[in-house]
């Protein structure tokens, strides 16, 4: 199954900061098989390294559970 750019909703776009190293976050959905998904896709490009953290979550309301999730994976991974 494919999705085409078009059916992407990109939601936000922001700048953030963890362990002092900022990075960005890009949140966005798409509809698989009449399925909300929700996308948190976080990137930091360091000059030694990068990381990329993804998480998602089924439904287009970010629980509290999922952003408590994903802020404690962005300090654990960005603690560098």
């Amino acid at each position: 199954m494919n999705t085409t750019y078009d059916n992407i909703n990109i939601i936000d776009e922001q700048t953030n900061t963890a362990n002092g190293l900022d990075f960005l976050t890009v949140s966005y959905a798409i509809k698989v098989e009449g399925i909300d998904i929700l996308f948190h896709n976080n990137i930091y490009v360091g000059p030694n390294v990068t990381v990329q953290l993804v998480a998602w979550q089924i439904g287009m309301e970010p629980s509290d559970g999922f952003i408590a999730l994903v802020e404690h994976a962005r300090n654990s991974l960005y603690h560098m």
